[in-house]
């Protein structure tokens, strides 16, 4: 065959491969208008996953990601020219250029979260451990770990909270609750969170760009943005976004002190990794055993660099467990017992038996970082990239033995931002996929495969492929917030409407009002409470709960405001506003339509 029916022939396949990624990608999307459909909702179990969820991820691996793979082999030719100059121009820039590129890449991961949170999430928690993170914060700012409110212990809305001679606070661990603090003591409320969500961006770029090249370090960048587990997830103020950027930055501070040695880089390992500890004591502890493990080794061993390894962990990190220590014994009067197990039922490791923990909490966070990571993508590039290395197998290590904390404890988790108690895994999996990319890189090569094709077949799957599935779950969570947004707009509206904007609610829990509403059958929250009162009690409308006793407390505390109830019918419109001090009750009838159309 001569170099003209070559090439005619390569244009036919190109073709062909774009033609049927087409056709998969319509019916792909056509999945939306069959029976059972593409929608996705929040039930219990945490583990469950509605029938349109279970046929978007099954859609997703088995359609949507071939399709993205045939697409961009069809366009390799002229998508993956251009790709093969832009790495070209990243390798001739300057480290200043290159240092200007992951400056402009981060302002974009902050961009995104912050924006991904005003729109999807319309600033509304996810879960109600935003809210008691956030409420930690807010006493911490104020100089205490715990506050003394007037208002009595049952009528606040009080889950993960921990209460102690009369006095409340967040039984979340203190560096989530000191993120919230700085959020508040600047000004900067969520953005914050938004700039912690965004620091594994530079760590990873800078990690890898040490380890594999300048390219390499915008690529592991754009794999970390690409991850659905990673972005979803960046729009919320979880306490594991502090976590999961000290987790990034740990490992770069190892792959410094691995390489170089000396005291100071040490130290700074040590100190990073105890404020991680201040965050996630118990992941954080099981995720880097591996990583401690094998400096004790080399420390044994008197390999030179890691002469003082041992000594600078202890200094780096021994201000930070006194602080942790400090802070169990100001929550309960005991250093060894956090406020998390000394509240009642929390702990119970024994609840399940060992293989039902191990399916429900182990296997199915294995399943969800497999979805949820970079799909059937990540699957392939994080087993190229696990063996290459001392520092791949290491970190392959770390993420067994952060999963094998499920085997302690029977909660697996929710899922509706990825596997949520494995957050800090998006960091170790992209640092092994970005090696696992450069092997089938070199694989191509070795096998005379055009790299041109596998570079284009990659890009259009992180980009069309996951763009699709990210942007599918945010619409969902979008919907979800939309009935948080429409509850309290409207109640706080039909306060406003009867006169005094100042108000106390009395009604039954969050849940409750929510499971009231039909839409709620068709689409769920996991925000199970309300949201938790100022320190000062200012807020205008205040939500209590409605329990024996508490509305003739409540009154004599606020003899200036007025008082309502929350009352529920299983008739339109499901939900009244009942005026204590007598009049006719509201009927809450946008709260029912606004939400049923906001689900749909």
């Amino acid at each position: 065959m001569n170099k003209l029916d070559s090439a005619e022939a390569t244009a036919t396949g190109a073709q062909t491969a774009r033609f049927t990624g087409y056709l998969l990608l319509l019916v792909f999307f056509g999945l939306g208008a069959s029976s059972v459909g593409l929608e996705i909702t929040f039930r219990a179990p945490q583990t469950a996953s509605s029938p349109g969820e279970l046929y978007f991820w099954l859609g997703h691996a088995l359609l949507l990601f071939p399709a993205c793979l045939l697409i961009g082999y069809g366009f390799g030719p002229s998508l993956g020219g251009a790709i093969q100059r832009v790495v070209r121009a990243v390798r001739d820039l300057s480290p200043r250029e290159r240092a200007m590129g992951i400056l402009a890449l981060t302002v974009f991961a902050v961009a995104s979260a912050s924006l991904g949170r005003y729109f999807f999430l319309l600033d509304f928690p996810v879960t109600d451990d935003e809210y008691a993170v956030d409420f930690g914060g807010r006493i911490l700012a104020s100089g205490h770990v715990m506050a003394h409110l007037p208002l009595p212990r049952e009528s606040l809305p009080d889950l993960f909270l921990y209460y102690r001679d009369g006095a409340v606070g967040s039984f979340d661990w203190v560096g989530g609750q000191a993120v919230a603090a700085l959020g508040h003591l600047t000004g900067l409320g969520s953005l914050v969170w938004a700039l912690v969500a965004a620091a594994p961006v530079p760590a990873l770029a800078r990690l890898m760009e040490r380890r594999l090249g300048p390219a390499w370090g915008f690529a592991a960048a754009a794999l970390f943005l690409a991850s659905p587990m990673a972005s979803v997830f960046s729009m919320t103020t979880h306490a594991q976004l502090a976590s999961r950027a000290l987790v990034a930055l740990v490992l770069l501070a190892f792959s410094t002190a691995d390489r170089e040695g000396g005291l100071r880089f040490w130290t700074l390992t040590g100190g990073l990794l105890g404020l991680a500890v201040l965050c996630r004591p118990l992941e954080i502890v099981f995720f880097f055993a591996p990583l401690v493990v094998w400096v004790a080794i080399q420390s044994i061993r008197r390999v030179p660099a890691y002469r003082t390894a041992v000594p600078g962990l202890v200094l780096g990190g021994a201000v930070f467990a006194v602080i942790l220590l400090w802070h169990s014994y100001a929550m309960t009067g005991n250093p060894l017992l956090p406020a998390r197990f000394a509240v009642p039922g929390n702990h119970d490791v024994t609840a399940a038996p060992l293989w039902t923990r191990f399916g429900d909490n182990v296997a199915y966070n294995v399943f969800m970082l497999a979805i949820w990571f970079l799909g059937p993508l990540g699957l392939v590039l994080v087993a190229a990239g696990v063996l290459t290395d001392r520092f791949t197998r290491l970190l392959g290590a770390c993420v067994v033995a952060d999963i094998c904390l499920a085997f302690f404890h029977d909660n697996p988790g929710l899922h509706i931002v990825g596997p949520i108690h494995y957050s800090e895994c998006a960091v170790p999996l992209t640092i092994l996929a970005t090696y696992g990319l450069a092997a089938v890189l070199r694989g191509a090569h070795r096998h005379h495969v055009d790299s041109r094709m596998v570079l284009s077949a990659v890009v259009v799957s992180l980009v069309l492929g996951l763009g699709t599935f990210t942007l599918v779950h945010s619409l969902a969570l979008r919907r979800s917030a939309m009935i948080q947004r429409v509850i309290y707009a409207t109640l706080e509206g039909a306060v406003r409407h009867s006169g005094d904007p100042k108000a106390i609610v009395l009604g039954p829990s969050f849940a409750a009002v929510v499971e009231t509403i039909p839409a709620r059958r068709d689409l769920g929250s996991w925000v199970k409470e309300w949201r938790r009162p100022r320190l000062d009690l200012s807020d205008d409308v205040l939500f209590l709960r409605d329990v024996r006793g508490v509305e003739d407390v409540v009154r004599g505390l606020f003899p200036d405001r007025r008082f309502f109830r929350i009352q529920r019918d299983s008739r339109s419109p499901f939900l009244m506003l009942a005026p204590l001090a007598g009049g006719e009750s509201i009927p809450l009838v946008a709260l029912g339509t606004i939400v049923e159309e906001g689900a749909r």
